[in-house]
């Protein structure tokens, strides 16, 4: 078995091989890192085979079943009647590994920050990229440590590395006052004085990734208030949360660059502010509109595939709305007739 330890799929790092990737959702290969469809009872690349369990009785049951043999409950993933298997399929999104260079035993393609080959299992040095042995903790080569330590938890870290496994802390690449690049061990930017920030992060997660005509389209759940976030904007609209286009990890108000991603890769991508048109007057929509100011239509919050005034789920993703009390804000049932906070009728 190799150690994934950087998604197949966006690069993300990952800090545990559960063989699916919590950023952008992409199962792969424990064995060998490939590409895997979440039904998928074996590996195409390698020949591994899977085990697949039921939720509802957690019985193991063929990778091809689609209904469990043990208590008849529909197995996740399967498509309820009238659904396309187009219908259930999210984008594909499938974007190069970042790889930052080559093993120097194997040649094989690395991250740096790794210290090692998951091919091989040569330890390198993450600043030079030259080999070093098991026990050295200074790079023969270039002098660099190999190790530090996390400053607010004391958790060992390759010197590569920009966050903590242990406590989610950032150690930042680069002054985002002044943008020099920093050095791993520094207290102050040496060119602004800056005291150096090392503060937890949050990371907002994909949840979707849309076509929208000639479009991919990232949309992500907001760390601050849990609604949808538009990646390539940076900002919620709702509670103006901020988070790094590049790699989704949270900015601080006073932020104007990502300190991890640093000056080199663009900040905010702007896309056009309409890209769809509204499918009852044909008037432009916002990426996220979930109803259109021309005509009142209305679209689901998930999918935003058109829905009635009176529906209770969409008919196309199954999600349930929630309802509001026109009087009081609070939370209704669909079929209630009255609040039962403050006795308004409905």
């Amino acid at each position: 078995m190799i150690a994934v330890t950087h998604c197949p799929n966006c690069a993300f790092h990952l800090h545990e091989t559960d063989g699916v990737c919590p950023q952008c959702g992409q199962f792969y290969c424990l064995e060998c890192g490939a590409f895997l469809t979440e039904d998928a009872d074996s590996c195409p690349t390698c020949g591994a085979e899977f085990a697949s369990f039921c939720s509802e009785c957690e019985q193991e049951v063929p990778g091809s079943a689609t209904i469990c043999p043990h208590c008849s409950a529909l197995l996740d993933g399967t498509a309820e009647a009238g659904e396309s298997e187009a219908e259930l399929k999210p984008v594909d999104l499938i974007l190069p590994a970042r790889f930052s260079g080559k093993c120097p035993s194997c040649d094989s393609p690395v991250f740096l920050e790794d210290g090692f080959c998951s091919q091989c299992g040569a330890a390198f040095c993450s600043s030079c990229g030259k080999s070093v042995g098991e026990e050295d903790t200074v790079c023969p080569h270039c002098q660099i440590p190999l190790y530090f330590d996390c400053p607010l938890c004391g958790f060992e870290l390759m010197t590569g590395t920009d966050q903590c496994p242990n406590c989610n802390a950032l150690v930042p690449n680069y002054c985002t006052i002044c943008q020099f690049a920093l050095p791993r061990d520094v207290q102050q930017c040496p060119q602004c004085a800056t005291p150096v920030r090392v503060i937890r992060r949050k990371s907002a997660r994909i949840i979707h990734s849309l076509r929208l005509e000639e479009q991919i389209v990232q949309v992500a759940a907001c760390p601050g208030c849990g609604g949808h976030l538009h990646v390539y904007e940076g900002v919620c609209k709702s509670c103006a949360y901020r988070i790094c286009p590049g790699c989704q990890i949270a900015l601080q108000a006073d932020e104007s660059i990502c300190p991890r991603c640093g000056p080199n890769k663009p900040q905010i991508v702007h896309v056009p502010d309409h890209v769809r048109e509204c499918s009852n007057c044909g008037q432009p929509l916002h990426v996220l509109d979930d109803e259109c100011l021309n005509c009142g239509q209305q679209f689901c919050p998930e999918c935003f595939m058109p829905i009635g005034d009176d529906d209770m789920a969409c008919a196309e993703c199954g999600v349930e709305f929630d309802f509001e009390c026109p009087q009081c804000g609070q939370s209704v049932g669909a079929e209630d007739e009255a609040c039962a906070s403050c006795g308004a009728e409905i």
